[in-house]
């Protein structure tokens, strides 16, 4: 949630927008809602007591929680009345991403599934980019873009890598993933690749545009980031104890608030 957050105020400080305080707090609420919603519905089919601790939590308190998402969804409804038009409207577009990606895992719930990771990674980046894209009156150029293919990279790398830690896990509780699809050695090389290119992206544009400062900060920023995400890759034994690799998976996304710093 804090770093969709830190995300949003990172892309609206490099558009030179300003987001208000209503339309950042809607995007929190609604990601918190969404996160916590994956959770109450894997939890729902779920018929022994599950093994991770948010999967544990979410089943034994489940009535607690959806009282609150209920009344979180009531505050993120009366929040829709202070949001631009053009919010509502690209915000709109991405419900229907999302309505899709609930759907889609509902029907696949039993059989192989390819894009949940994708839908999912897509769509946080979307989420980030909803406010500051809505508010921007410029032509949206070809640095804007690549920015927004460089979050939706570090996001699909992020939930990768949770699949493949996550692999006996998900296999034990019946939940469908990439890497249970096609396989934990081709989700592997898949990430590698991917993060390569990231990093390759951002390396580059660091060398042969040197006259945008600004853009050069979020190259830099977004190398750190994948950088890290490498590092679990690398260091899996270390990263897999604890459920470390989540905490500094999730944790990257902060990495942007030194954009206001440096």
């Amino acid at each position: 949630m804090l770093g969709g957050g830190i995300g949003a105020l990172f892309i609206a400080t490099y558009l030179g927008v300003t987001l208000s305080i209503f339309t950042l707090l809607e995007l929190i609420v609604v990601i918190w809602l969404i996160y916590t919603l994956d959770h109450l519905l894997d939890a729902k089919t779920l018929f022994r007591k599950p093994v991770t601790f948010r999967h544990k939590l979410h089943w034994e308190n489940s009535t607690v929680i959806w009282r609150v998402w209920s009344f979180l969804l009531i505050v993120a409804f009366s929040f829709l009345f202070r949001l631009p038009i053009m919010t509502l409207v690209y915000g709109g577009l991405l419900v229907f991403l999302v309505t899709f990606y609930f759907i889609s895992i509902k029907l696949s719930r039993k059989r192989q599934m390819y894009h949940k990771e994708i839908v999912a990674a897509v769509a946080y980046a979307a989420g980030i980019y909803v406010g500051p894209l809505s508010i921007y009156e410029r032509d949206v150029s070809w640095d804007i873009w690549l920015l927004f293919l460089e979050y939706a990279g570090l996001a699909l790398v992020n939930l990768l890598i949770f699949s493949l830690f996550e692999k006996d896990v998900d296999k034990h509780e019946e939940f469908q993933s990439i890497v249970l699809s096609i396989g934990y050695h081709k989700v592997m090389i898949i990430t590698k690749i991917l993060a390569g290119i990231i990093l390759l992206t951002s390396v580059l544009c660091v060398f042969l545009n040197t006259h945008n400062a600004d853009f050069l900060k979020t190259q830099i920023l977004v190398g750190c980031m994948d950088l890290a995400l490498l590092l679990i890759i690398l260091r899996k034994n270390l990263f897999s104890k604890n459920e470390r690799y989540r905490i500094v998976g999730d944790s990257i996304f902060l990495i942007p608030v030194l954009y206001f710093t440096i």
